[in-house]
């Protein structure tokens, strides 16, 4: 080959290499280009403005996105765009911008500023401003570059944030919830500082341990939640909710209520557990005083019913025990038969009053009374029927001052008391000691803070009995509560004692030591006015004259009266329907001296038959009974012109005494009867 050859073929191949070349240059100033517009669609996505400063001129070069940033187009700027820079800033941080800029170029650092800018319209927005001093070899400064970014959306974002953790972290300080956080992966678990106070612990008390709230809960509540727990990592159960008992740090026990729900990851598996503690102790308080309002509640409806009936039922017995009693020879074994049966009509009268009592059901009469002699009376009586074994001990001041009281509730007071107190000594014996007192009232006593008089009457009863365990003390004063054997107690007593005592604006407390002894204080206001007791009257009763109508749908009970009223001479007509006898009535209205009847009929109740007949005689003289009613009291019956109410049972002495009055024959000649 030729030298021209050779030189011709060189030259092909660096022209094909000059070709190469050119073609990769295109390439990469494509991707340069690429890069380029890359860079710019990420600056513009970013928000980011680039500027440029001249150190020696102060002319500087801003890019369009920092126009945009700024709020502001080419034609605002009428200075220099250095100073319509500056004044773009908020002017509340326009100071601090330049002073850390400033102080940052002179030490050749680069610097970063956080401000606000304010656009013409007033939107403000804020901003991060990043930049730096390029230097010659030399040191000097040759130019300052920097970027601005727009990070108002970023900024609200974490100002919403911030506010909704603030507003979540409010709630469940308010909500008094604390919060756990179990990781199921690692097991580890996390208590809120609030989950911790809720049992008295400080945050640094509790160690983020799961051991901490098995070995704080009930061991009984441990299993149950565990149950409810694994069906929740089963997914058999959406949620666990559950309320169980821990341990307080002082030692008492705390109610929670806890509700946590699962997180899952992709496959479904339950990683995490997230839940709250919620104190709810005195919730539970509230539901249980909520739950023994309605206990009382339905008891008192149930009383109601029993004592109608059953007070019908012992007005049977005991008016014709009454009778028979009275006819009866002295030292016949029948009539000491009757006489059981008697007593025991008695105590089941007492028993139904005791119902009445609790339920808050029965009427009471409340006069001033000094009660030196009920006590005196009342124990004079438990002696007669205590075994010698029990030594009875009294302390009671003559000088007491009187109290308001309803007599016949305190005795019984007195009688459950005492009776309670026997039950507690009963085979071994002991000591039963009855004390009466004034005291003066102490703010510093909690236990009387319901009394506000100057002072008050302290009764204590104590016996060195079998005592009460502290479980027993919390439910000595609930209905139905015994801790006698079956057949031996009905619950009543404690209970009975209690409602009276609050009846009678009083408190009563209790201090007992199992196999030492109980001692039962009762504080009762003394009243402000003297007594108005008046010596009781020997009552004497003339024959009966007179055309009485007894109207009743108890055949037995009109029976009753009719024997017990005929026996002393009245004339008797008695009617078991009452539509029938107020028809009779308005045919013959002058027939009757005096109407008996009963409030509870099946058709027309008492009052009204009663009003009926009022309107035709205004002056006729009624006495309403009844078993029980509700609706029904003596202020109502006085009300519609009704002249006497009785309940049933009804004795004999009062019930003659009372239609003797009203028929205007009070005090004339004796009545043969048995109190």
């Amino acid at each position: 080959m030729n030298d021209i050859d050779k030189t011709k073929e060189q030259l092909i191949n660096e022209l094909a290499e000059l070709r190469r070349e050119n073609a990769e240059l295109q390439q990469s100033i494509a991707k340069v280009r690429d890069s380029e517009s890359m860079l710019q669609k990420a600056v513009e996505a970013a928000q980011i403005g680039i500027w440029k400063l001249d150190p020696v001129t102060y002319e500087v070069v801003w890019s369009d996105e920092l126009y945009q940033i700024f709020g502001l187009s080419p034609a605002d700027i009428h200075d220099s765009l250095l100073e319509a820079g500056i004044m773009a800033i908020h002017p509340d941080d326009r100071e601090m911008a330049r002073m850390v800029s400033l102080s940052s170029i002179e030490a050749k650092q680069p610097y970063q500023i956080e401000y606000r800018v304010l656009h013409p319209d007033g939107t403000v927005r804020h901003t991060i401003t990043k930049g730096e001093a390029i230097c010659d070899e030399k040191g000097e400064i040759l130019e300052v570059i920097g970027t601005v970014q727009d990070v108002t959306e970023r900024k609200q974002a974490e100002e919403s944030l911030r506010n909704s953790e603030e507003r979540f972290a409010l709630a469940m300080k308010f909500a008094n919830d604390g919060l756990y956080d179990w990781n199921l992966e690692t097991s580890e678990i996390y208590y809120s500082p609030v989950w911790k106070s809720l049992l008295g612990y400080a945050d640094d008390e509790i160690k983020n341990d799961f051991s901490e709230w098995e070995r704080l809960t009930k061991p009984e509540d441990v299993q149950t939640s565990w149950v409810m727990l694994n069906e929740l990592l089963a997914g058999k159960r959406e949620r666990f909710e559950n309320d169980f008992q821990m341990r307080h740090k002082d030692g008492h026990w705390v109610d929670i209520l806890s509700r946590a729900n699962a997180t899952h990851n992709r496959e479904g598996k339950p990683v995490r557990i997230v839940g709250t503690h919620v104190d709810i102790t005195e919730r539970k308080k509230l539901e249980a005083q909520l739950r023994q309002s309605q206990k009382m509640e339905a008891m008192g409806t149930l009383a109601g019913g029993i004592a109608h009936e059953f007070n019908n039922i012992l007005a049977i017995m005991q008016g014709y025990g009454h009778i028979l009693l009275k006819k009866l020879p002295e030292d016949s074994v029948e009539k000491s038969y009757v006489e059981s049966i008697y007593e025991a009509g008695k105590r089941a009268t007492h028993l139904t009053k005791q119902i009445l009592t609790f339920s808050r059901m029965e009427s009471q009469k409340y006069n001033v009374h000094y009660i030196q002699p009920l006590v005196k009376e009342t124990l004079k009586m438990i002696r007669a029927t205590l075994p010698v074994t029990i030594d009875i001990q009294q302390d009671i001041d003559p000088d007491c001052p009187p109290i308001l009281a309803d007599l016949s509730q305190l005795h019984q007071v007195l009688i459950n008391l005492y009776t309670n107190a026997f039950h507690a000594m009963e085979g071994k014996g002991g000591v039963l000691k009855v004390s009466l007192q004034e005291e003066k009232y102490d703010d510093n006593k909690s236990t009387l803070s319901k009394l506000i008089e100057n002072s008050y009457l302290k009764m204590t009863v104590s016996d060195t009995g079998c005592g009460i365990s502290l479980d027993d003390q919390e439910k000595i004063f609930d209905p139905f509560f015994t801790t006698k054997e079956v057949g031996k107690g009905t619950g009543l007593g404690l209970s009975v004692v209690h409602s009276i005592i609050e009846q009678h604006g009083g408190v009563i407390t209790l201090e007992s030591v199992p196999n030492q002894g109980t001692t039962f204080y009762i504080y009762i206001p003394a009243a402000q006015d003297k007594t108005n007791e008046e010596e009781p009257k020997e009552v004497m009763l003339s024959k009966g004259e007179g055309h009485i109508l007894v109207i009743d749908d108890e055949a037995a009970i009109t029976g009753l009266f009719k024997d017990m009223l005929a026996d002393i001479g009245y004339e008797v007509t008695v009617f078991n329907n009452e539509v029938e006898a107020l028809e009779v009535f308005q045919e013959t209205p002058n027939r009757f001296d005096l109407i008996l009847i009963d409030h509870v009929m099946p058709h027309l109740t008492g009052d009204l038959v009663s009003l009926q007949m009022l309107k035709i005689r205004p002056n006729l003289p009624i006495i309403l009974t009844t078993g029980y009613s509700a609706d029904i009291s003596e202020e109502k019956i006085n009300s519609l012109g009704i002249q006497e109410f009785f309940m049933k049972p009804i004795e004999a002495e009062k019930l003659v005494q009372t239609i003797q009055k009203l028929l205007g024959k009070e005090n004339q000649g004796t009545f043969n009867s048995r109190s």
